[in-house]
């Protein structure tokens, strides 16, 4: 029993994960739509790296880009997906993301391009 409780851990928390692409993905429509369903399906490559120990040489070939380059190609503009900048959270100063404090949506998106 104690060995199932890592497991169910990874499992509530790709769980948790979903449900909240699926809220963020409920309030938007056409392109943003799209474009939320492709991160969903990456973000549960990302945990099977996380949570199943999956190598990440096996996971990357899969990511999905074909949302994220159409739009890109036609301008979209990312900052649909979240108008509000990213928010200073506690503890994040510790973090490799601090850097990213304050920075739009669009930013944070063109940077990782």
């Amino acid at each position: 029993m104690v060995e199932l409780l890592p497991a169910l851990e990874g499992f509530i928390s790709t769980a948790k994960a979903m449900a909240s692409f699926d809220a963020f993905r409920r309030n938007r429509k056409g392109d943003a739509r799209a474009l939320i369903e492709e991160l969903k399906a990456n973000s549960r490559l990302c945990f099977r790296v996380i949570s199943d120990g999956v190598s990440p040489e096996t996971v990357i070939p899969h990511f999905g880009t074909t949302e994220f380059d159409r739009l890109n190609k036609a301008g979209f503009n990312f900052n649909l997906l979240q108008r509000n900048r990213i928010p200073h959270f506690p503890g994040i100063e510790k973090t490799d993301l601090a850097s990213w404090t304050d920075k739009t949506t669009e930013a944070l998106i063109r940077h990782a391009e």
